[in-house]
């Protein structure tokens, strides 16, 4: 039906835009999260894989819809919908191997819209010193939201979050030192939300225990 219903939109009068592929995009990812919906409200199940081609589909619809379209734009999207689909099967099939691919898929996806996407550049290693931060957040947030998701906290992806970001924090003072200034006044507080967030889940994880 959403399949029908998204052809009839693309085939109207006029000639095929992106807007037209963006509605037919998201009739699909419609029907797929209503089908699933409707699933689970009839028969108590919940199928997970729906998750996929509703943010897959429903990516490409807000980039042709909402957006001009820029891989800056694709990047984003996609990367935190899909993200948000491996993190939520994750958590609904307690499996941390999923919870791995939705914080680094969400890190890479924020990485090159707040690197490459908004702001003026000033300089492109700047730029990817931002993308390798939040790439480096994305391999931190994957102990605090494995403790949340599946009772389990790994610590070994501390290990590449430190050495990216090392990396990531020399590029971003390197092509522009005014940067440093900026970079200082904000770490703390946000080293402080980490530090709280780790030992809420910590000491969750211990009662849970």
């Amino acid at each position: 039906m959403a399949l029908g219903i998204g052809m009839l939109l693309l085939l109207s009068s006029g000639a095929i835009t992106f807007e037209k592929l963006g509605n037919l995009f998201g009739v699909i990812s419609s029907g797929f999260f209503i089908a699933s919906l409707a699933v689970y409200l009839r028969f108590k199940r919940f199928f997970w894989w729906s998750l996929f081609p509703t943010a897959v589909f429903g990516g490409l619809s807000v980039v042709f819809v909402f957006t001009s379209s820029r891989w800056v734009d694709f990047v984003f999207w996609m990367g935190i919908l899909l993200g948000v689909a491996f993190l939520l099967s994750g958590g609904y099939l307690k499996l941390v191997g999923l919870v791995i691919p939705g914080c680094l898929l969400s890190a890479i996806g924020l990485g090159v819209h707040f690197g490459f996407g908004v702001g003026e550049s000033t300089s492109i290693i700047s730029d990817v010193g931002v993308l390798l931060l939040w790439f480096a957040a994305g391999w931190g947030a994957i102990p605090l939201f494995a403790r949340w998701w599946c009772d389990y906290l790994p610590l070994w992806p501390m290990i590449p979050a430190g050495v990216i970001g090392i990396v990531g924090l020399g590029l971003f003072i390197g092509g522009n030192p005014d940067n440093a200034a900026f970079f200082i006044g904000n770490t703390s507080a946000v080293l402080f939300i980490a530090i709280g967030l780790y030992l809420i889940l910590l000491r969750r994880g211990m009662h849970s225990g």
